[in-house]
């Protein structure tokens, strides 16, 4: 198409505008578009940023342990461990989300970041870190247990312990009735 580049497989293609900067990916497979921008990438000397279209039918989900939070349409995430187990707290980030409209990012990064789902503008979505690049991998598949199975194809499958492996060391994390929060609200007694 004339005013675009894009780079293509036989299942997907990504496609970018020259003169915007904005890109779409599509499932070829499927002749869906799954995921589009709203702009170009945003660098700054110590953040970068990218929007993306939010579906009205669109539900993310991801980001590691993220307290108190599953489905984060609406929500902003932290990228950013606080060692808060409280509601909230981020326990175990990770740099990775999906969507219901057929894909999944992972910004290849190790530094902070937000991903804000809706939460301060409806119909964007918009991923940042504290880095001064953009290094994404785009996975593009039709279910949820797919789109892992492309995580885990780079990060490698999770571990499978044996019944006798798990303990009850981190049940005092949930339990409220045991635990008060303290006064700063950066933990638990």
């Amino acid at each position: 198409k004339e005013g675009s580049v894009a780079v293509a497989t036989e299942a997907v293609r990504v496609a970018f505008d020259k003169a915007t900067g904005r890109f779409s990916v599509t499932d070829l497979r499927r002749g869906e578009v799954v995921a589009e921008s709203l702009g170009a990438a945003a660098f700054e000397p110590r953040q970068s940023s990218i929007a993306l279209k939010e579906r009205a039918d669109e539900y993310f989900y991801g980001g590691g342990v993220q307290n108190g939070r599953f489905s984060h349409k609406g929500q902003s995430i932290r990228i950013v461990n606080t060692n808060q187990w409280t509601d909230g707290g981020v326990a175990s980030p990770t740099p990775f989300y999906w969507s219901t409209a057929g894909y999944g990012i992972m910004w290849y990064t190790f530094a902070p970041g937000l991903y804000d789902f809706g939460a301060s503008e409806a119909g964007t979505v918009r991923l940042t870190h504290d880095t001064n690049y953009l290094d994404l991998f785009v996975m593009v598949d039709r279910t949820p247990v797919e789109l892992l199975n492309d995580f885990y194809q780079l990060t490698g499958n999770p571990v499978l312990l044996p019944k006798f492996g798990f303990y009850e060391g981190h049940l005092n994390a949930y339990n409220r009735d045991y635990w008060a929060e303290t006064e700063d609200g950066s933990g638990i007694l």
